[in-house]
Parts: C-alpha cells; sequence; structure tokens
C-alpha cells in the first residue's frame, strides 16, 4: 500500500482537470448538434425531432467518453504527488510550485461530507479528504466516492464528518466546534488549493499516511 525504505511513488493528481473538462464539454456540445442534424436528415419528423434529440443525446455522450478516456491518459495536468518513507512533496510545475512535508512530523486532518447537488457525480455522493500542515505549508488531497465504496473504505469512519455552522452552548459542544472549525478551514484551503486523486490512489496515498500519522 505504500512504498518500502526510500523508495518513491508518484500518484498524478487532477487527472480531470480544468482543460481537458472544456474540451470534453464542447466536443459534447459538438457532436450532439452535428448527430442531431444527421439524424434529422435520415428520419424526418415535425418541428420537434424527438427520435433525433435522443440520438444525438446519446451519440454525443458516447463520442464524448470515448474521447474523454484517450484524453486522460495522454493530457496529463502535470501535477504529482510524490510519497516515500521521507516526505510527501506536491509538484505543480505549471505554477513552478513545490510543497514538501515530512509526515511524520506533520499534522494531519481527514474529513468528509456528501455531496448534495449533482455536478460531476450523483447527489449522495461523498468528497473525502485528507490534509498535512507543517510550518504553514499545507498538502490537501481528496477524491470523490460512492456511498458503497466509502463504507467499505472508511467502515470505522475515521474521516469526521464535516458539519454544517450551528450554535453550541456545551463544553462538548464547543470542543466540537474548535474541531470543526480547524476542518472547515482546511476545507477552504482544499477548494482553493486542494487536487483530486483517483478512488485507488486515494486508498494508497491514505495507507501511506496511516503508516506515520494518527488522524486530529
Amino acid at each position: 500500500m505504500y512504498p518500502p525504505h526510500s523508495e518513491k511513488t508518484v500518484i498524478p493528481v487532477d487527472v480531470e482537470h480544468g482543460g481537458l473538462r472544456l474540451v470534453i464539454a464542447l466536443i459534447f456540445i459538438g457532436a450532439g448538434i452535428a448527430l442531431y442534424l444527421l439524424i434529422s436528415a435520415l428520419i424526418p419528423a415535425g418541428s420537434l425531432n424527438l427520435i433525433a434529440i435522443l440520438g444525438a443525446l446519446l451519440g454525443a455522450a458516447g463520442v464524448a467518453y470515448l474521447v474523454e478516456s484517450q484524453l486522460k491518459r495522454r493530457w496529463r495536468s502535470g501535477k504529482s504527488v510524490e510519497i516515500s518513507d521521507e516526505a510527501v512533496v506536491l509538484h505543480q510545475p505549471k505554477n513552478n510550485d513545490t510543497v514538501t512535508i515530512d509526515p511524520q512530523v506533520s499534522l494531519t486532518m481527514r474529513w468528509r461530507f456528501r455531496i448534495e447537488r449533482r455536478s460531476r457525480v450523483p447527489k449522495g455522493w461523498y468528497m473525502v479528504a485528507a490534509a498535512l500542515e507543517q510550518d504553514d505549508q499545507h498538502i490537501t488531497v481528496y477524491t470523490l466516492m460512492s456511498p458503497q465504496a466509502y463504507r467499505e473504505f472508511d467502515p470505522d469512519e475515521r474521516f469526521t464528518a464535516l458539519e454544517k455552522a450551528k450554535d453550541k452552548g456545551d463544553a462538548e459542544s464547543l470542543r466540537l466546534a474548535g474541531e470543526q472549525r480547524r476542518l472547515h478551514r482546511a476545507e477552504s484551503l482544499r477548494w482553493h488549493e486542494g487536487v483530486e486523486m483517483t478512488h485507488d490512489d486515494f486508498v494508497q496515498y491514505v495507507g501511506y499516511l496511516e503508516k506515520f500519522t494518527v488522524a486530529q
């Protein structure tokens, strides 16, 4: 699950980067229009050609899926997380930026929340994140999991559920509120600076972190 001794493992991150998503969206739209015109010419109908619309949507989705699967292998974001026994290193070549953190002395935070609106993944999926913090430097990685995948990954609920902001009064609630404040701050950093891993890479990465740290 993690590299032995000083061996380094490099994990690509942000596989579905912004440029890729834009190109796929444009391909979907272009393929949809072309297929609609083609099907309408082959199967004429009234003012609203439902067969052409349905065929165009299905065909465009298929074309976009095939193109995306090929582009993911060839068009990388350039970002990666390198892990070894000595350090976790985030490489961001396009920003000429490298962040290095010693996992043995860093603060580790883990959290999750359910996605309330359908976006790239269905509503009800989980955003699951792990952050390392050391000397005002941060490395935050996350992934998206289905409910079943999350239950299998974290049956003991080691990843704290991120609560919505609300007033609390007693001492225990205040302690939890303090924990939640740290997690909300970490989530804000994730939103702006976090990098996404695939499910399998994230599981490998968390297994590596558990070699050194206890979640706080």
